[in-house]
């Protein structure tokens, strides 16, 4: 039986972030949302994820700052990035911080799914993986 994963979806459109939540928990995950990359770091102080979904344009920090700041903190989790504005810089900038996909607005929600599907076995199968290894821990931080 595949456990509940956790995400993290971090947009300034808040009801679109929390359709997003739905749809992930009704594939049986937890989602929480964030409205800028302030929120999404202090949730990360306090919790952990095993994927972030984030769109590019955000007040303050952008989503690919966002994700520079994830790795400058050492916390690696399967990225995605969902923007209406993806030109040649921002595609590289991004890949270069670690983004897995990059998906276009308006959101194709069937690839979405498909992406968070697989994301959610991916994250299955590493812990199955590294429950092999015998100083493993996959396992989310949970600091509440």
């Amino acid at each position: 039986m595949v456990e509940s994963r956790r995400f993290l979806v971090v947009d300034d459109n808040r009801e679109f972030a929390e359709d997003l939540c739905e749809l992930l928990a009704l594939q049986g995950n937890h989602a929480t949302v964030a409205v800028d990359a302030e929120e999404a770091l202090q949730h990360l102080e306090h919790e952990s994820f095993h994927g972030l979904f984030t769109d590019l344009r955000l007040p303050g920090q952008s989503g690919v700052e966002l994700m520079e700041e994830l790795n400058r903190r050492g916390l690696d989790m399967p990225t995605v990035l969902i923007t209406a504005y993806a030109d040649e810089n921002v595609v590289q900038r991004a890949q270069s911080a670690g983004a897995i996909e990059i998906l276009s607005k308006p959101l194709d929600i069937e690839r979405w799914l498909d992406l968070a599907r697989r994301l959610t076995i991916s994250a299955q199968s590493t812990l199955a993986n590294d429950a092999e290894s015998p100083s493993a821990d996959s396992e989310p931080r949970d600091q509440s």
